[in-house]
């Protein structure tokens, strides 16, 4: 699937049930009000959600790198957020089954060849979690 026919299926999904689009609604309005954060925490509305997740399908995790967190950090919540965005939620056989085919096309992006670039393995290498810097791995050629 393609990220724009993913999106769109979850949009077309949330029209076709309005109980579910609501409570994602209120969903994303409690997150505000738990983190009101716009820099940790930028959805707050459907539309946002939207071109949250179309962005996120061909980034790399971590986003700015300027900020406090360190990149494990940043990979470790990135990943997580997707599921934070939607609570519980997530585990509504139709919402679920998005999730896995969002990740899935994600999965792709992170396997092809124009999610890497030395750019990237300097930022984690520059991270001590990841141990990049020693010879416990093989060269990164």
């Amino acid at each position: 699937m393609k990220p724009n026919k993913v999106i769109q299926h979850l949009r077309e999904l949330l029209q076709a049930d309005k109980g579910l689009r609501e409570q994602l609604q209120q969903r994303l309005q409690q997150n505000a009000s738990d983190n009101p954060d716009i820099a940790t925490n930028p959805v707050r509305t459907l539309d946002e959600l939207y071109d949250y997740l179309e962005r996120f399908l061909t980034s790399m995790p971590w986003g700015d790198v300027s900020t406090g967190y360190s990149i494990f950090e940043k990979i470790d919540q990135a990943t997580g957020y997707i599921y934070y965005l939607f609570g519980d939620l997530q585990y509504e056989p139709a919402i679920a089954d998005w999730i896995k085919q969002y990740n899935a096309l994600w999965g792709e992006f992170l396997n092809s060849s124009e999610s890497w670039n030395d750019e990237y393995f300097e930022i984690l290498k520059r991270d001590p979690l990841f141990e990049l810097d020693g010879d416990k791995y093989e060269s990164p050629s």
